[in-house]
């Protein structure tokens, strides 16, 4: 199955991260889930540091909140 987005989605396999490879459809009009998912294989696979050593201020406290109060995202130092 292919779907298409209107706009960036950033999402992982399945058996990487289980929280961020799954999805649920929801119909906008009755607020019905209708439909559920899991990402076996992206399109693209692309490995980006998103924060430095020299990362300061702001972006430095959120990656150790991140850290601290979400694990289970399995960001990587």
């Amino acid at each position: 199955m292919k779907i298409i987005f209107s706009e960036e989605m950033i999402f992982d396999d399945y058996e990487e991260n289980k929280i961020t490879g799954s999805l649920i459809f929801i119909d906008l009009v009755s607020n019905i889930t209708v439909g559920a998912g899991m990402i076996r294989k992206g399109t693209q696979k692309k490995e980006k540091i998103i924060f430095d050593k020299n990362t300061k201020g702001f972006e430095s406290d959120l990656y150790n909140l991140i850290l601290k109060y979400f694990p289970y995202w399995q960001i990587k130092k």
